[in-house]
């Protein structure tokens, strides 16, 4: 059994501008003017972190490629213990 490395520690708005490119934080201000939030941020070994967004209004998840652009179309399950930043 691998050991799980979540921590479920909310992230700071100081933590979020150090892992997220300039396209990625762009890209996360206008998406919060149509409702959607970062929800968590995942981060794969040796691979650009993703953002992960939610809009709670209509029960849908986004993810974040590194130039910005979000993928709404995707079936992602989010267990409930992943928290929120903002």
């Amino acid at each position: 059994m691998t050991e799980d490395r979540r921590k479920n520690k909310k992230l700071t708005q100081d933590d979020v501008k150090k892992i997220l490119n300039r396209e990625q934080l762009n890209a996360l201000i206008e998406s919060q003017h149509f409702g959607w939030r970062l929800r968590f941020i995942r981060r794969p070994l040796f691979q650009y972190p993703v953002p992960v967004l939610y809009n709670i209004k209509i029960d849908k998840v986004g993810i974040m490629d590194p130039n910005g652009h979000v993928n709404f179309d995707v079936k992602l399950e989010v267990r409930s213990s992943e928290h929120a930043t903002s």
